[in-house]
């Protein structure tokens, strides 16, 4: 029988992938971690120091636990410290941190890291931490290099922390198209407004927990902003206004501003905003939001395709709104999707309802979050908002003895739906009004495919069992409607 022959390996061949050029190889140990990276420096002489040109570093605490916190900042520094810049600058520099409590001198760590990072012309700048800083000062000081940076392209700084983000007052970002900061401070609005001034090519602007001690006057100016998202802290005594010229911006999301005056957001498509009132009187009533100027932002968002409205305090509390519309006409002539939230259902919120169907001449989707309870945010509280459910109840009862606010109201939200599709409607509680509404857009939404019903997360099964039997017996304009109820929300 002749013997089997083993397959002869040449021990002597050179390893392929060593003769590779350095940029290859870097290419390959960006799809691994920054530790495992390091770790290839046993490999041969030729990957002994290749790790410390990686254009590409993602430092993240998820993958490298081992050690506990000081062992993850230790393993950064020593990363940094042994940096070879000499052919390969840092383009991609990755630092998440995840929720902790740090000490050894985070914060300092932090700015020295990033300065090192900057004078490596860097293009891609993200740094990620929640929770606790023990520093003696948790607040941090962005480096004026990083905010002069004449390579970097992306910038994302998320410290949510006890302390606030605070930018240098040199600022000149040349190449930067996509900055999303949270926890920010702005001592002054000419300091927000010039970071929008002094980045020529940015598409994406994403700021969140800003905060500041005096009211924010600010105006943005841009030819090439497409996502702009301003999340404001809010204050019950400062009034934050914002002036928007950006006529190829696609998303926009606005919260916690007493004044939005859009200029020219004529390319639209979803816009997400926050209409808010405050009182100008410490003592003061709890307030109205001023109806003109609610319908001058409505104009200027008639080019959307998805709106989100959020009322604060509450819908019901814009005092002629609905009047405004009938008498100065525009159309959402694109909107697909209408979500309002923070609702209470009154007579007068049900017939800015209606008016907002009736300009939306092609809207598929309606969704509703009803607030039972109409109480400011951060304290805001009053015996008239605590009571908004009850209320409301009664304005429509001491008219349905008559029956003119059914009839009125049946009236506005007839041949206002004609191509609705789909209801969504959360928080409810099992009131008359409710009931009247569902009526409503029951029988008059002739394409009506399907209606989902939440209830209220206070209320029992038990107080919306009956309320749910009702709506099942009434009459529907469509036949194939389909009506889901939620009893778990």
């Amino acid at each position: 029988m002749e013997a089997i022959k083993k397959p002869r390996y040449n021990t002597n061949d050179d390893d392929q992938i060593s003769k590779l050029p350095d940029f290859l190889i870097h290419h390959i140990l960006s799809f691994v971690d920054i530790k495992q990276s390091v770790q290839t420096c046993i490999l041969s002489k030729r990957w002994g120091n290749i790790w410390t040109s990686l254009p590409f570093l993602t430092f993240d605490r998820s993958v490298l636990s081992e050690g506990g916190y000081p062992r993850f900042l230790d393993f950064v520094d020593y990363v940094l410290s042994l940096r070879d810049n000499r052919c390969f600058d840092i383009r991609r520099f990755h630092l998440l941190g995840g929720y902790g409590t740090y000490r050894c001198n985070f914060m300092d760590r932090l700015h020295r890291w990033i300065i090192v990072v900057a004078r490596s012309n860097v293009e891609d700048l993200e740094v990620q931490y929640t929770g606790d800083i023990s520093d003696d000062d948790d607040d941090f000081q962005v480096p004026s290099c990083v905010t002069t940076c004449k390579s970097l392209t992306k910038l994302e700084l998320n410290l949510w922390t006890h302390g606030k983000i605070f930018l240098s007052n040199s600022i000149s970002l040349p190449r930067l198209k996509y900055l999303k900061l949270k926890n920010t401070s702005f001592n002054h609005d000419e300091l927000l407004t010039k970071l929008c001034s002094s980045c020529p090519v940015l598409e994406h602007l994403d700021l969140s927990g800003v905060s500041s001690t005096t009211p924010l006057n600010i105006t943005i100016s841009s030819l090439t902003l497409k996502h702009f998202e301003l999340h404001i802290d809010y204050h019950k005594s400062i009034h934050n206004t914002l002036r928007l010229c950006a006529p190829n911006l696609v998303y926009l999301v606005l919260s916690n501003l007493d004044c939005m005056l859009l200029e020219d957001v004529s390319s639209l498509v979803t816009a997400d905003v926050r209409v808010q009132a405050k009182s100008r009187q410490l003592n003061a009533e709890l307030p109205t939001i001023h109806a003109p100027d609610t319908l001058e932002f409505l104009k200027a968002l008639h080019n959307v395709k998805y709106l989100t409205i959020s009322f604060r305090p509450v819908l019901k509390d814009v005092r002629g709104l609905q009047e405004l519309l009938e008498k100065q006409p525009f159309q959402f002539s694109n909107l697909q999707s209408l979500k309002l939230q923070k609702i209470s259902l009154s007579t007068n919120s049900m017939q800015v309802i209606a008016s907002l169907l009736k300009i939306s001449p092609i809207i598929e989707s309606l969704a509703l979050e009803l607030c039972q309870y109409a109480k400011f945010d951060h304290g805001y509280e009053s015996d008239e908002g605590l009571n908004s459910g009850s209320e409301s109840e009664q304005e429509m009862e001491s008219d349905q003895h008559t029956g003119e606010t059914t009839l009125s109201l049946e009236g506005m939200f007839a041949n206002t739906m004609k191509q609705l599709k789909s209801v969504e409607i959360t928080g409810l509680d099992g009131s008359d009004t409710e009931l009247k509404l569902i009526e409503i857009l029951m029988k008059n939404a002739i394409v009506l495919k399907k209606m989902v019903l939440k209830k209220d997360p206070c209320r029992s099964i038990n107080d919306v069992t009956k309320f749910y039997e009702e709506v099942d017996n009434f009459p529907s304009a469509c036949s194939s409607l389909r009506i889901y109820f939620h009893l778990s929300y």
